[in-house]
């Protein structure tokens, strides 16, 4: 093991030299790997250091990272690197929950429910380890059982910790089953969750498609996400949107969502907005907040219903009251102009910079055109490009084409062509693989208007060729 303060081997040394290079130009991954070296009291690479561990977390985690995100709040929470703060610490753990994958939503429930770290959050808690649970995380299921059994009174002496760390199912069921018997829908699920791990935990093609075809919902969401995605099988909307819709017809908000999504944009269906506004509502009214925003933008644009700006701010106001970031975003936007909706352009920012600030890139976008246009806030260049410069970082289509724009008017002060080409060639790319080749032909001409002659440009007119 390398000592403290012991002098490293060339190709770290090296290795460093870049991370510290790329976490410097922004690069938030860069960034939180640094945090992660100088957190570590062995000193690997680095030595330990929990202040410059502190401020390395914090440039990731305001950049939108997750995981960084979660890191800092533990600090404020143990006063390591910085004056220990509780309160902050609630508000880093909040923020860490977008874009959490399930191992990170699973932790911040067991913080966000027990009050070791911050003050208690139950409700956040029980959504964060529903959403990793949904996606078949075997603890997550576990813990959300647990809390159920603890939120309604229910536990019984010796069943929690023993029960959980033994993987005792059998007891967890009967709990759950109590619970199920009295009309608590969450303990269905969970009892569902638990019974098909096997079948879902391995995400094997053919073990989940077996348990799709028994009927199992759960299992027929996930073959149809595998699918649309082409996540280790040949990409088959068509087929992805039949799964999607015996899930749908079952019930669930999940899958009733997707299939909506499906028909508004005519993957493996034919499009038909009628059918996607029949979905979304579906879903909505089992309280899925991203059906309720992606109903209210159809109400805004008078897509498979009647245009109605007031139905349109009935479902964002609903879908932002759970946090829903696209739903705070169209409300923010519609507040700051005045449309459909008395305006009201201090609470449209505030809308827009709380989603931003969480790390939506879209809200980023709007935010950054709010500054560029002065929408409600004084015109500032600067601050708009650094919001879109944040959306642009995370392949935003807006963020990425006001960029170019600001660039193409010698606007930027902060970016460098070289840096947004290769924003734009990762986006194009990415709608390559997806089939989408009209669509990033749009990204080709943006690096033509950037960096003319560019070897990214030739790469991206090549790929977009084959297609």
């Amino acid at each position: 093991m390398i000592s403290v303060g012991a002098s490293v081997p060339c190709e770290l040394a090296e290795h460093l030299k870049w991370t510290r290079k790329a976490a410097r130009q922004g690069i938030r991954e860069a960034q939180r790997y640094l945090g992660h070296l100088y957190s570590t009291e062995s000193g690997l690479l680095v030595p330990y250091n929990p202040f410059k561990a502190f401020r390395w977390y914090e440039r990731a985690a305001l950049r939108g990272d997750p995981e960084a995100r979660l890191e800092l709040g533990k600090m404020y929470a143990m006063g390591l690197g910085v004056e220990k703060d509780r309160n902050e610490a609630l508000k880093w753990f909040l923020k860490a929950r977008n874009r959490a994958d399930v191992e990170q939503l699973t932790v911040l429930g067991q913080i966000l429910s027990d009050g070791t770290f911050a003050p208690p959050r139950r409700d956040v808690a029980a959504t964060c380890l529903r959403k990793a649970a949904e996606q078949g995380h075997y603890r997550a299921a576990l813990y959300l059982a647990q809390f159920l059994v603890e939120e309604n009174g229910h536990a019984r002496e010796g069943w929690g910790e023993e029960a959980l760390h033994a993987g005792n199912r059998n007891a967890v069921l009967f709990s759950l089953e109590q619970l199920a018997e009295e009309g608590i829908t969450s303990a269905h699920y969970v009892i569902e969750a638990l019974r098909e791990w096997q079948a879902l935990a391995g995400r094997d093609f053919l073990v989940l498609k077996k348990a799709a075809e028994a009927g199992n919902p759960l299992a027929q969401v996930k073959v149809g996400e595998m699918l649309r995605k082409g996540d280790g099988v040949t990409r088959d909307e068509e087929e992805a949107a039949k799964w999607y819709r015996q899930a749908a017809e079952k019930g669930d908000p999940l899958a009733q969502n997707q299939l909506g999504t499906m028909y508004a944009l005519g993957q493996g269906v034919s499009q038909n907005m009628q059918k996607a506004a029949f979905w979304f509502r579906q879903a909505s009214l089992q309280g899925y907040a991203t059906a309720m925003s992606n109903l209210g933008v159809l109400y805004q644009r008078g897509q498979g219903v009647p245009q109605s700006y007031p139905e349109a701010v009935r479902w964002f106001e609903i879908a932002a009251g759970e946090e829903n970031h696209e739903a705070m975003k169209e409300l923010g936007r519609m507040l700051i102009q005045g449309v459909g909706i008395e305006r009201d352009q201090e609470r449209g920012v505030r809308l827009l910079r709380q989603a931003a600030e969480d790390g939506y890139p879209p809200a980023q976008s709007a935010l950054g055109h709010a500054y560029f246009m002065g929408d409600g806030v004084p015109s500032d260049h600067r601050e708009a490009e650094k919001w879109f410069r944040s959306a642009s970082e995370m392949g935003d289509e807006q963020g990425l084409f006001n960029l170019t724009e600001m660039m193409e008017n010698n606007l930027t002060t902060e970016t460098d062509p070289t840096e947004l080409v290769m924003w734009l060639f990762d986006a194009g790319l990415a709608l390559v693989r997806e089939g989408r080749h009209g669509e990033a032909f749009q990204y080709l001409i943006a690096i033509k208007r950037v960096s003319p002659g560019n070897f990214l440009e030739r790469r991206l007119e090549g790929e977009i060729k084959k297609g």
